[in-house]
């Protein structure tokens, strides 16, 4: 039997919103740096945690997707470091970038880049 929990008017909502935007920072970072490892990480950070504003279906896709990318990554960071070139493959930059474009879409429709009100001024009240 689940229980209710007493809510708390403190919470943490601005610490979340910062370490999105710094891991927003990272994954923008390695992508253009051609760094697929951080770009790859930065954004499986990123879906921990948007993974609470996720349906169940949501979570499969995304899960699916990266298990299928990091096999893709692990091949990559062996050639670089075997290399020395730092350079992805377009079709793994295209998969790195669609994952990147989903979270960011849950991002908006979480509501988590902006006041969803229309009248913002009543959030402060």
């Amino acid at each position: 039997m689940e229980t209710e929990r007493d809510k708390n008017e403190f919470n943490m909502a601005v610490s979340y919103l910062g370490r999105l935007n710094a891991l927003l920072y990272a994954a923008d970072e390695s992508s253009m740096q051609l760094d697929s490892f951080g770009w790859y990480h930065s954004l499986r950070a990123i879906y921990r945690e948007l993974a609470t504003e996720m349906t169940e279906k949501e979570i499969e896709k995304f899960n699916k997707d990266f298990d299928k990318l990091g096999e893709g990554i692990n091949q990559i960071i062996t050639q670089q470091q075997r290399t020395g070139v730092n350079s992805i493959p377009p079709i793994l930059y295209n998969q790195l970038h669609t994952i990147e474009i989903g979270l960011r879409k849950i991002l908006k429709d979480a509501g988590l880049q902006g006041k969803t009100m229309d009248n913002a001024g009543a959030a402060l009240k």
